[in-house]
């Protein structure tokens, strides 16, 4: 007897469909884990205005929360939050990209990195939230949890799994005094796709669900949110390990390019898509490394395709 078979492969994971559709008019703000910088380096690419992660790429919501609150006060990062390491000075509520033997310079480059966000975040039209893990570094000083622990000895932190319903009641506010600066702006939350197996994976899956709950809970307190599936379409669609690196954990370049087509068909309307399709072969043209071109030649080509490029988006 023949058998009619559903012959789907995957199961799909279907976003819900967004209310705010975007343009090459919308101005961007990303901030969160590296799928965050994943999500801002493509909007860059294809000419839209963003600006990402000012203390570097943080995974935590607390210390994410907390790297806001300074920008949209205005309470710039001060030289009594810079510590002396072996490594150089550090702040713990940036990334290790923020390091420097030089106090002055490293002060200066994060007071730079908060005013030019604090811009643009009081400027957008949408604000992109990526956490990475609920799991964090208890500063046992401060009872904050903190960034990055940049090498310091382990008995200056105590490991903490962080609760949904504080962190939702920390989000909610934070979310509220945004949208009183800024109304217009919405927010889309997403969850990194980037499994933390050094936590162990039964411990990466708890982790994961209090992001997930915590961002379902802030969508049905706050109406300006959204959320968008980009963990359950790594786990589920990609969860094939030809769409991951060699480590086994980062999705690779193919499952970010999946992910990020889902992204675009979620939030982009439909004028900017066929925009974003048209500039596909110029970007191509414009990264193109050519062997036996001059540098006169190089420029010339660039500048072409630039006036191209901005002639599409107009």
């Amino acid at each position: 007897m023949l058998l009619l078979l559903n012959m789907e492969l995957y199961t799909q994971v279907n976003p819900h469909p967004s209310q705010v559709k975007c343009n090459h008019r919308t101005k961007f703000a990303s901030i969160g884990s590296c799928f965050s910088e994943h999500i801002a380096r493509r909007l860059e690419r294809y000419r839209f205005s963003v600006k990402m992660n000012p203390n570097g790429i943080v995974f935590h919501p607390e210390p994410l929360g907390r790297s806001m609150i300074k920008c949209i006060e205005g309470n710039l990062t001060c030289d009594l939050d810079l510590i002396d390491t072996p490594l150089g000075f550090v702040s713990l509520d940036h990334h290790g990209s923020f390091r420097s033997r030089n106090k002055e310079i490293l002060l200066q480059s994060i007071q730079e990195s908060e005013i030019n966000f604090s811009k643009q975040l009081l400027a957008s039209d949408v604000l992109i939230i990526t956490w990475g893990t609920a799991w964090g570094y208890l500063n046992k000083e401060n009872k904050n949890v903190v960034a990055n622990c940049h090498k310091l000895p382990g008995n200056h932190f105590v490991k903490v799994l962080s609760d949904t319903q504080m962190m939702c009641e920390n989000w909610e506010q934070l979310l509220n005094k945004t949208l009183s600066i800024n109304p217009r702006l919405k927010v889309m939350f997403t969850v990194s796709p980037v499994r933390h197996t050094r936590e162990g994976l039964i411990e990466n899956q708890r982790s994961k669900a209090r992001l997930i709950e915590l961002a379902h809970r802030l969508t049905e307190k706050v109406p300006q949110t959204s959320y968008f599936p980009s963990y359950e379409i790594m786990i589920d669609e990609l969860r094939d390990y030809r769409f991951y690196e060699r480590d086994l954990i980062h999705p690779n370049a193919l499952a970010v390019d999946i992910i990020w087509n889902r992204w675009v068909n979620t939030y982009m309307d439909e004028p900017t898509k066929l925009v974003m399709q048209k500039m596909d072969p110029l970007l191509m043209r414009l990264e193109h490394r050519g062997l036996h071109e001059t540098a006169e030649e190089t420029l010339e080509r660039q500048r072409e395709v630039g006036v191209l490029l901005g002639q599409l988006i107009l």
